[in-house]
């Protein structure tokens, strides 16, 4: 029997370097044939140039990413510009491989660790794209002089200021802007626009507030404006815009021609009264989901007699993180899905937990722990296939609280109304589960009902806060602990006390994260964490007496 297994593992072993052989040996045959062509572009931008150039017959091979133009599409392709494929660009044997200068160092290490000659481009800022084009016609032997110099005489005329405030958005949910320092400012400041974002590099996220400064909105995150209301929209081609090309200085005239004809505005008083509205959504937002997150700690501990039980244990932010990235993959909206998917995540925790017919403490912490895994391999690959779509996942993962709207605050707040007073009714009953669940059942308590309900109510409230704004870490962890350390342990005035507390604590937290840096909104996860571990040290070392 010894001797079978060893003989299908050896045809095993085989047959894979088999396989291996043949996948290496058509690959270099692919490079036999395209000798001729020993250029790589891993650059959708460089690729374009060298279209312009006339040079595409150069090149062995691009990534998945270029698309312009069409004759582009039959050239091999090597992967993705953010994950090019190592082994067949080894296997064409390329002369040079072209990056731009932002593309990933290790990757760069690794050519050159390979011996594989490769050319960098700073295709990233204006300031000196045609000394970069002169580089790039050199190095692919081009002559390519007077096309160069055609683009030249388009960027050098000049237009004069057209005294209006712009907003450059390229990315909507949540709203990112070139700021200073980006080709897309430079472009738009040769045509005479004003950029809201004058002292921030590159790309910040702006808050609505930020927003309604602006007299023009220039929309190039490829969807319908629909965050603020009132500005002027301009939505040209989003392809042309967010690469730096010779097809985007060519359309330079164009593009001043359609800024020029834009009219109309807002009045000062409806400005005024937009950014009421908005202050005013953000803060009840704050409020709520601090009070949410802080309610939903003190309940899983007391619950699951565990103190360093949080909204996050069992797994429910990793079910509505997928959620929300398969909405945003199959454009569904991400709010729907991300409380669909946390309150799946929960109910597969509940059945694993479940043992003859009772909720085990122990099976549920360890159920979360495996589905919260499961979960992170998940969103793992969902954004290695997301493409520019992980930019709104990514803020979401941080936490942002800007981009909330008012019917998912009062969803909020009616699920939050309900699980306090339900808490506050059986806060008795709740607070002697701490006391293990066969001490609570001798003193007339229905555990296995109090406890299913109010984990899918708890879990409930957590799943339409994380659905609405992210992930914020630490709020549902400190706050009841603090409301302990200074009020004691009596269940029932801390519910009420940790609803307040929380409550404060984001809502201050909120407005750090909103001007502790200039035209910067940090993620308010981020100062959770910074203002709340330190000052849960603080108390914890008063009230220890040390």
């Amino acid at each position: 029997m010894r001797n079978c297994g060893g003989v299908r593992l050896y045809w095993l072993i085989l047959s894979i370097c088999s396989l291996a052989l043949a996948d290496i040996s058509s690959a270099a045959m692919s490079a036999e044939k395209l000798a001729a062509s020993r250029f790589i572009s891993l650059a959708p931008n460089i690729t374009e140039t060298v279209a312009y150039f006339g040079g595409l017959q150069k090149l062995a091979a691009v990534t998945n990413d270029c698309d312009y133009p069409d004759a582009v599409k039959n050239i091999p392709k090597v992967g993705k510009y953010t994950y090019p494929d190592l082994e067949k660009i080894i296997a064409l044997q390329p002369a040079v491989v072209l990056l731009e200068s932002t593309a990933d160092p290790r990757f760069k290490n690794k050519l050159r660790d390979l011996h594989i000659d490769y050319r960098e481009y700073n295709f990233t800022s204006l300031r000196n794209y045609f000394a970069e084009l002169r580089r790039l016609s050199a190095d692919l032997d081009l002559d390519a002089a007077d096309k160069i110099e055609d683009l030249n005489k388009l960027w050098r005329k000049n237009y004069p200021a057209l005294n209006k405030k712009t907003a450059i958005i390229v990315w909507q949910n949540p709203p990112i802007a070139a700021g200073r320092d980006t080709f897309l400012a430079d472009f738009f400041a040769s045509l005479g626009c004003q950029n809201i974002i004058s002292r921030t590099a590159r790309y910040p996220e702006l808050s609505p507030e930020q927003l309604y400064r602006a007299d023009i909105i220039i929309n190039l995150s490829g969807r319908p404006w629909t965050l603020t209301s009132g500005q002027q929209i301009v939505e040209p081609e989003t392809d042309l815009y967010l690469r730096l090309s010779p097809r985007l200085i060519q359309a330079r005239g164009e593009m001043r021609d359609l800024l020029a004809n834009v009219s109309g505005g807002w009045s000062a008083d409806r400005r005024a009264a937009a950014l009421r509205g908005y202050r005013w959504l953000r803060l009840v937002m704050a409020l709520l989901v601090g009070a949410g997150l802080a309610l939903s700690g003190l309940l899983y501990q007391s619950m699951l007699s565990n103190p360093l039980a949080e909204p996050y244990l069992l797994g429910v932010s990793s079910g509505a993180a997928v959620g929300a990235l398969s909405g945003l993959l199959f454009n569904c909206p991400p709010f729907f899905t991300a409380v669909l998917g946390a309150l799946l995540t929960l109910a597969l925790v509940y059945l694993l937990a479940r043992k003859q017919g009772k909720i085990d403490n122990s099976g549920l912490i360890l159920s979360g722990v495996m589905i919260n895994a499961f979960c992170g391999a998940l969103i793992m690959l969902s954004v290695f296939f997301a493409g520019d779509k992980v930019n709104s996942l990514m803020f979401w993962l941080m936490g942002d609280l800007g981009t909330g709207i008012w019917p998912q605050a009062w969803l909020i707040g009616a699920v939050l109304l309900v699980t306090a007073l339900f808490a506050g009714w059986q806060s008795g009953k709740i607070e002697l589960l701490s006391v293990g669940d066969e001490q609570a059942e001798s003193l007339g308590v229905e555990v296995n009902r109090l406890k299913t309900f109010l984990l899918f109510l708890v879990s409930a409230l957590t799943a339409v806060i994380v659905a609405s704004a992210g992930i914020i870490g630490f709020v549902g962890l400190i706050i009841p602990h603090i409301v302990k350390m200074l009020f004691g342990e009596r269940l029932g005035l801390n519910i009420f006390l940790t609803l307040f507390c929380g409550a404060v604590f984001l809502a201050l937290s909120d407005l750090a994260a909103r001007t502790v840096l200039p035209e910067i909104i940090l993620p308010v996860g981020i100062i959770t964490a910074l203002l709340g571990v330190p000052f849960f040290v603080l108390v914890y070392k008063k009230a220890a007496g040390f």
